[in-house]
């Protein structure tokens, strides 16, 4: 519970931290509300018996990928950006395919990277 709470207290304040035309950061909190959807993912993994305790760090690591490569528009950088943060490149092959599928699913979807977004919604040329 206290996850879903983090995550939506996150993602609305970036909506309005965004919103306000003011100038900010966008990657970072980009990086934490994936962190938060692989943590909860992976702990209702582990409460279901699906996944081990010790798969959830990874599965955090996954999902960062994923939703950083699909609303970026990025998936080359996102999976460069995690492998270089992970310091390992044995989660190469699952953060390729997890975030290929997120860009993938996003564009199906109609998604539009967040920087050409915002600054349609800015309105600046």
């Amino acid at each position: 519970k206290l996850l879903v709470l983090f995550f939506i207290v996150r993602f609305i304040f970036s909506m309005i931290s965004y919103g306000a035309s003011v100038p900010g950061g966008i990657f970072m909190p980009i990086l934490a509300l994936g962190a938060v959807i692989g943590c909860f993912a992976g702990l209702l993994g582990v409460n279901a018996g699906w996944l081990a305790h010790s798969q959830v760090l990874g599965l955090v690591l996954i999902s960062m990928a994923a939703y950083f490569g699909a609303i970026e528009k990025a998936p080359f950088t996102a999976i460069v950006l995690l492998t270089e943060m992970a310091g390992s490149l044995a989660s190469v092959f699952p953060l390729v395919f997890v975030t290929f599928i997120a860009y993938t699913v996003d564009t199906l979807l109609g998604g539009r990277p967040i920087y050409t977004a915002l600054r349609e919604e800015m309105q600046f040329k």
